[in-house]
């Protein structure tokens, strides 16, 4: 974080703006309609996924313009605070930040998931990435009717939109930080059972060491999810 929390705010305010206006000005030109492509984008960045069209961006021109959609959600995805870092330490960082290859690596593995799950269909590969991306970012365009797809596809959709996005960004979910914290706490369990008693093995994520509070954190915040999804499934039940 910055020096102090007025300080990171306006920050924060900088990236979300920037990124807005960007997307803003590059979906006027390719769609040609700036109140569409100001709707569009608005909800891109603030990853709520509404539309104006009743089948999302199933009516919004053609493949390029809705991946340029999901393309601003996943920017909007990762940690704000990265651009600020990228700015200040050069464009290398965003090639060495764990959350961002998270994000990309978890919503092409759910593409990939989504392809092999759905029944085979014209545009299969575009729909898939595009629905993928969507939910891990936690966006919640589509590009076709999401009700009729097969249980298995529901399933890994619900699973991405549980993970979303990075920490401090405007997606969803328990966040992909706390995720990779939690697959190193229990690999770390995993080498110590497998190492003598006095060896020392410190949890690191990123080349930076992990601290309890870091961990304790983690773990709380998942148990308090599971805990929240539990009740809501069982008043439905």
């Amino acid at each position: 974080l910055a020096s102090t929390a007025r300080t990171f705010a306006r920050r924060m305010l900088l990236v979300y703006t920037l990124l807005t206006v960007a997307g803003i000005a590059t979906l006027s030109v390719l769609c040609g309609d700036a109140f569409m492509a100001t709707i569009h984008v608005l909800s891109a960045v603030s990853t709520g996924g509404f539309s104006p069209y009743q089948d999302s961006l199933a009516s919004f021109g053609g493949w390029p313009l809705r991946y340029a959609v999901i393309a601003i959600a996943v920017a909007a995805a990762v940690p704000l605070s990265l651009y600020q870092r990228a700015w200040q330490h050069g464009w290398r960082t965003l090639a060495a930040d764990v959350e961002l290859r998270a994000l990309l690596l978890c919503g092409l593995l759910v593409a990939g998931l989504l392809a092999l799950f759905m029944d085979n269909g014209h545009d299969k590969l575009n729909h898939a990435l595009l629905l993928g991306f969507s939910a891990q970012t936690t966006a919640g365009f589509a590009t076709l009717n999401v009700g009729a797809l097969d249980n298995a596809s529901k399933l890994v959709l619900i699973a991405a939109m549980a993970i979303g996005g990075g920490l401090g960004s405007t997606a969803g979910g328990l966040k992909l930080l706390r995720l990779l914290i939690l697959l190193r706490l229990v690999q770390v369990f995993l080498w110590r059972s497998a190492m003598p008693s006095r060896a020392v093995v410190e949890p690191r994520l990123g080349g930076k060491r992990l601290s309890d509070d870091d961990l304790q954190r983690a773990a709380l915040l998942l148990i308090l999810l599971a805990l929240v999804i539990l009740a809501s499934w069982l008043v439905f039940v």
